[in-house]
């Protein structure tokens, strides 16, 4: 084979890679260089409607398993038929004295479960995506790629020199009703892309969450589940209610094909600040996924890669 026809071989690189990349209308999608184009017809961002977390504060609460209902770790508070007492440290022990539900609150400190904090988030985001008044956006969002494997090794330099490596990337808008000076739509600034949603995440999506009281407001911090696919067709579900995923098919890789691909979205991270009138003011999305697989042509194998990447975004939002 040679350099030439391996150089073209490579210029397949990012389908085989599956590399991330996203298109300027904040679409994350995993193609190969023959498959960006100027527009995004062939690319589109793939939502499908119904990582670690910050360090832990003191005072703070994390809760693990997807599979907590709201009334199993609820707050109570000077509920009618509860027990209070206090120890020695001063801190107030409140038990529920029916039902299945048993709370312990430290003085001063909040306690929400999974399903509360997710309501808060998908409340609050929502409610950000459709707000009416004037809001100033800062986003800055991107892609880090890494080659974590490669065969033949030979072509690793090339592939490293095609990878998306974009983190930040800056743009600013101040929209009204929804809408910028130019016509622009806050659904495209804000994820998922191009819907009048923010959130449609679910309580079975969820490996851990955090909320934490600030001020008049609130900071919540979701880390999703883990969610893999065997398929380049693959939509994670919990990942694509509540923001971009990777986007490409089948018939945008023709006429090569992707075989024993696996796509592992590790776990998002989404932190958030809302304030005092549930309204987002910063909002971060970490969201790794890795990819495996290997290009074929017919039956003739091309190339093996083993890829990692990380798609970031972050917004600050001032009203």
């Amino acid at each position: 084979m040679g350099e030439s026809t391996l150089y073209k071989i490579i210029g397949i690189i990012l389908a085989l890679s599956i590399v991330i990349t996203i298109l300027t209308a904040n679409i994350v999608s995993i193609t190969a260089t023959t498959l960006l184009k100027s527009d995004s017809s062939v690319i589109g961002s793939r939502v499908q409607a119904p990582a670690t977390t910050d360090a832990i504060q003191a005072g703070e609460t994390v809760l693990e398993s997807p599979e907590t209902l709201p009334n199993e770790t609820a707050q109570v508070e000077g509920t009618e038929g509860t027990n209070q007492t206090t120890g020695s440290s001063g801190n107030t022990n409140t038990t529920k004295s029916s039902g299945n539900t048993n709370t312990t609150k430290k003085a001063g400190s909040t306690q929400k479960n999974n399903a509360e904090i997710v309501t808060i988030y998908n409340n609050a985001v929502n409610n950000t995506k459709k707000y009416q008044g004037t809001v100033k956006i800062k986003r800055t969002q991107g892609t880090t790629t890494t080659i974590l494997a490669i065969s033949p090794e030979s072509v690793r330099g090339k592939a490293e020199e095609l990878l998306p490596n974009d983190w930040p990337k800056e743009k600013s808008g101040t929209y009204t009703k929804g809408v910028n000076a130019e016509g622009d739509s806050i659904t495209r600034m804000l994820p998922p892309d191009k819907q009048t949603y923010g959130s449609k995440l679910t309580v079975a999506g969820v490996k851990s969450a955090n909320y934490t009281a600030v001020g008049s407001g609130s900071k919540v911090v979701i880390t999703l589940i883990e969610e893999k696919g065997d398929d380049i067709n693959f939509v994670p579900p919990h990942h694509a209610s509540c923001m971009d995923t990777l986007s490409i098919t089948s018939e945008d890789l023709k006429p090569f094909t992707l075989k024993k691909a696996s796509i592992i979205y590790t776990g998002a991270t989404i932190t958030a600040e809302i304030n005092s009138k549930g309204l987002i003011t910063s909002l971060k999305i970490n969201e790794p996924a890795k990819i495996q697989g290997n290009l074929s042509l017919s039956f003739i194998p091309l190339i093996n890669a083993d890829i990692e990447g990380v798609w970031r975004q972050e917004f600050v939002l001032t009203y």
